[in-house]
């Protein structure tokens, strides 16, 4: 079969962490599959930043969220550089905010993902499944919805909510 012919539909997404120290907003990109995306957009504030900050930066991350191109799937999913990526992240989160150790950072470690949907950013919150893993809650009621076109600052609001939402 033909890839070229075979291009998937992207659909934009986002992640959300935080704790008491921080929040993290990250880009998602991928082909078909995706992965956090730190180079496209990452930007992580202190945990009292506005929600301006926080709603213009999840707009930044969905519109930098990116459709790879087919020939960089090997090295985009390589887990190696994966793995080496996820790891300085959490060493520099580590060292900014003063956490003892890994686990320590992940102790109270919330997060959500965000999607664009055509007009609407969808926030779905998670659950924990081990100290360092999420998976979605799955109950709709749960989520929570805004349209894009509203001031950045109801998104951060919209950010919030999500966030506190999670288990």
């Amino acid at each position: 079969m033909n890839q070229a012919n075979t291009t998937p539909n992207h659909t934009p997404l986002a992640s959300l962490i935080c704790t008491s120290r921080f929040l993290d907003v990250t880009a998602y990109s991928g082909y078909r599959g995706y992965r956090l995306d730190r180079t496209a957009f990452g930007r992580t504030f202190a945990n009292d930043v506005g929600h301006d900050e926080v709603g213009a930066a999840v707009k930044q991350a969905l519109s930098s969220s990116r459709l790879i191109d087919y020939s960089e799937i090997k090295a985009f999913f390589e887990p190696k550089a994966m793995e080496k990526s996820y790891t300085d992240w959490v060493n520099e989160l580590i060292a900014r905010f003063c956490y003892k150790s890994r686990g320590a950072m992940h102790q109270d470690m919330r997060r959500c993902n965000a999607e664009l949907r055509g007009a609407t950013i969808h926030f779905f919150p998670t659950r924990r499944d081990r100290s360092e893993g999420f998976s979605n809650i799955g109950e709709d009621a749960l989520d929570v919805m805004v349209p894009i076109e509203v001031p950045d600052s109801e998104v951060g609001a919209a950010v919030r909510l999500a966030l506190s939402r999670c288990r």
